[in-house]
Parts: C-alpha cells; sequence; structure tokens
C-alpha cells in the first residue's frame, strides 16, 4: 500500500462534525466561532485571539499594524518565505539571519550580531514545531526595544521550558491548515496580549469586503473534501500515487510546482483576504481537533523515537536531536542526507516504493527572485536546507508503517552509496 506524505486525522467525531454543516458549505459570513475561541481562550487565558481563513493572512496584519513603512526586520533564512514577500509588500527591510544546525531554528548568537539602531522587530520560526531558545531571544529583544513575532504554524502543542510557543512575543502566529495538527481545514489564529493590536485588527477585519461568491466558498469545499479522502492510504494507493507519478515521469519539476502551488509564491501580491471567513463545517471540525491535540502529538512523539531507534543506524542519515530544554511536537520528521543528489535519490527510489516523502528545498529564504539584495551570509541555511526531507508522521498511521518507512529508508540511503560508488 503506497503511504501518502501526510493523512489528515480525521475521526468519526471530525467526520461527523464535516457532515454535520454540510447543507450549508457555502456560509460566508464572518462566523464567529465562539466554540473554537472558549477553547482557546480556556488554553491560553491572558491572550486576544483572533481567527482568520489563512495563517498568511494573520501574519499580513499583525505587520501591518505594528510596523511602519521602511523599519528593518529580522527574519531567519530558514522559514516560510511568503512572509518575506509579505513584509516587502508592506514596505518593510527585511535582514536574513541564519540558523542552527541542529534543528533550524534561528541561531540567537547571529541574532545578536545582525541588530541594529534600525531594527524594529523579530519574526522568529519554530521550524518543524521545534521551539527556538526563547530565554536569549527574548533577552535581545527586551535589550533592545523590539517586537518579536513568532511564527508558530508547526508548532502548536511545543513548549519551551514548560510555556508553549506562541505566547513569549509580541504576537503569535500558528496555522491551522491541511497539513497542520490540529486543523480546521485552512485556517490560522493570532494570540497577543497586546490590546491595541488586538483592537486595531479587530476594526480593520470587521470593515473588509470578503469574498462572497458562492463559487470561492464553493471551491475551497471541494477541495477540502478531495483532500481529506487522499489522505487515506487506500485512497491514496488506488488513485493519487498513480497520478502523481505519471506527472512525476513527464516533468520532474512540475509536481513540486503541483505540491508547492498553494504558498503563495507564485503571483506578485499577496491578496490578505483572497479566501471567504472561516466556514461553519471548518470551525466544527476545529472544534474536534482542537480538545484532542495532545493525544495527536503524544502519537507522533511515539512515532519519531520508533523512527531516531531505525534511521540512526545509517551513517548517512543524519536525525535532529531532542533539545532538553524543549517539549517539541514533532509536526514533522525530518532528517538530512549527505547531499542533495542524496536526497533526490532517495526521494524518487522511496515514491518508487509508495512512500511518498516532501523534499524541504523550498524553505530557504534567502533563494528567492524576492529576496535579492536583502542582507545574508546564511551558510547553514543554503548547504542544509537541499538535503533536508520530511516523512509521514501522523497517528493514523500505525507502528509497524512507521518501522516499514523507516527500515526502506535506511534501504534508499544505503542504495544511493552502492550505486553511486558502482
Amino acid at each position: 500500500m503506497a503511504i501518502p506524505f501526510f493523512s489528515i486525522d480525521f475521526t468519526f467525531v471530525e467526520w461527523k462534525a464535516f457532515l454535520k454543516s454540510h447543507w450549508r458549505p457555502f456560509n460566508t459570513s464572518v462566523y464567529n466561532g465562539k466554540e473554537l475561541n472558549k477553547i482557546l481562550k480556556d488554553r491560553f487565558p491572558d491572550k486576544k485571539i483572533t481567527l482568520f481563513p489563512s495563517a498568511r493572512m494573520a501574519f499580513y496584519f499583525v505587520l501591518k499594524n505594528t510596523f511602519n513603512t521602511g523599519d528593518e526586520v529580522i527574519f531567519p533564512a530558514m522559514g516560510f518565505p511568503l512572509y518575506v514577500k509579505i513584509a516587502l509588500q508592506l514596505g518593510l527591510k527585511p535582514k536574513f539571519v541564519d540558523v542552527e544546525a541542529e534543528h533550524y531554528t534561528i541561531d540567537h548568537n547571529r541574532l545578536k550580531e545582525i541588530i541594529t539602531h534600525k531594527t524594529k522587530g523579530i519574526v522568529i520560526t519554530h521550524l518543524f514545531g521545534h521551539p527556538c531558545q526563547m530565554d536569549e531571544i527574548m533577552k535581545l529583544a527586551d535589550e533592545n526595544n523590539l517586537k518579536v513575532i513568532e511564527d508558530a504554524a508547526q508548532s502548536f502543542d511545543s513548549f519551551y521550558k514548560e510555556r508553549e510557543t506562541g505566547t513569549f512575543g509580541y504576537a503569535g502566529v500558528f496555522s491551522c491548515s491541511l497539513m497542520k495538527v490540529p486543523t480546521t481545514l485552512g485556517g490560522g489564529i493570532l494570540l497577543t496580549d497586546n490590546l491595541s493590536l488586538h483592537e486595531k485588527i479587530k476594526v480593520e477585519l470587521t470593515s473588509l469586503k470578503y469574498s462572497k461568491k458562492v463559487s470561492d466558498a464553493l471551491s475551497l469545499y471541494i477541495k477540502n473534501t478531495i483532500s481529506i479522502l487522499n489522505s487515506f492510504p487506500l485512497i491514496y494507493t488506488l488513485f493519487t500515487h498513480h497520478v502523481f507519478g505519471l506527472i512525476k515521469n513527464r516533468n520532474p519539476d512540475l509536481l513540486r510546482k503541483v505540491l508547492y502551488s498553494g504558498m503563495g509564491l507564485m503571483s506578485d501580491k499577496f491578496d490578505p483576504w483572497e479566501r471567504p471567513m472561516l466556514a461553519k463545517y471548518q470551525l466544527h471540525v476545529g472544534n474536534s481537533q482542537f480538545k484532542r491535540t495532545r493525544e495527536m502529538t503524544k502519537k507522533r512523539i511515539e512515532y519519531s523515537a520508533i523512527f531516531d531507534n531505525i534511521l540512526s543506524k545509517s551513517t548517512a542519515i543524519t536525525i535532529l536531536p531532542c533539545s532538553d530544554y524543549c517539549f517539541w511536537n514533532r509536526q514533522y520528521h525530518v532528517i538530512k542526507l549527505e547531499t542533495k543528489e542524496h536526497m533526490n535519490f532517495v526521494f524518487n527510489d522511496m515514491f518508487k516504493k509508495g512512500f511518498h516523502l516532501m523534499k524541504e528545498d523550498v524553505w530557504d529564504c534567502t533563494a528567492y527572485e524576492f529576496s535579492n539584495g536583502i542582507t545574508s551570509d546564511c551558510v547553514v541555511s543554503k548547504t542544509h536546507t537541499p538535503a533536508l526531507i520530511r516523512i509521514p508522521n501522523n497517528s493514523l498511521l500505525n507502528r509497524t508503517t512507521i518501522e516499514l518507512i523507516a527500515i526502506e529508508l535506511v534501504k534508499s540511503s544505503d542504495k544511493y552509496f552502492v550505486n553511486h560508488n558502482d
């Protein structure tokens, strides 16, 4: 059986929630999501909470209402490139700082070197769910009167020294997209303890003219339905894997474009209200998902331990160690291979075996055309990114499948060197 890269953890409860509101899937009103807000408020009692149709929209409004045109803002070289693009669109001046070589989170030692009197803020990314070293970062920010924006898109249920990520800075942004845990099938969450920021954004959101086209809502509903179904191994085996295979055989680069087309990097301008607001079916799913995040995290951590145990037997595979200062949700299980060529070989060989991995060659923000001219000296990002790969790791899979993926990965990795030496 073929295994997709991601599987949406849908139980009977989520299916019931999804179908419960299917008679009104095209609801385009600004539904306030009272139940989800309450769930989040219980978890983050000291924070003001705003729901968005996407994390990128939340990030746009945070930057827009926090900084002024011409302000210098520091970004990690490895992160979500669209956020850099959004900053440029708002007239800000991004600067890149390199990441540390173990977990690919922002290097706080390099951070202190790049801060100037022009710097007004720092964007940090808890990449792959691993928390940044927040003590050092917040100390630097306080000493230099800088606002810290946490990109916590991948780190819901991760903790730095028993404090949850997304709660340290001036604002924290979570993603609830299809590939995140938990999910609202597309959505974002903004946390802040700054009442002024919260109120300004709230006023802006209520004054916007959102898309009320039935076609827009229908398109998202159909996309979500297809994505949920395709995330199940059986359907992926019978249909999707074959389609991806045909695309890949015809044009290897086309599959990458298809998979990353939703990143918003293809268009010239980011439209912050490009989607309808969260529909009821999305919020109903979220209500269920957010109640059982801990159980899903526990399963991912269990599977990661299995991965690390088996993959450590290969000298050509580098696993990311778990830091003693954090609780890592293992949102994604990431490994580093020797070179880009090694990574590509493993990706293709595993795909032939029916295992769909995810390349990480899009994460180096300095590589994009819109980053040209931005100050950067990011050796770790440029050398490590092409060799990173993500492995399926979700609670819908079972222990046997996880062991099989790991065993086949070791075989594919070793096979590369056999073929290379020949």
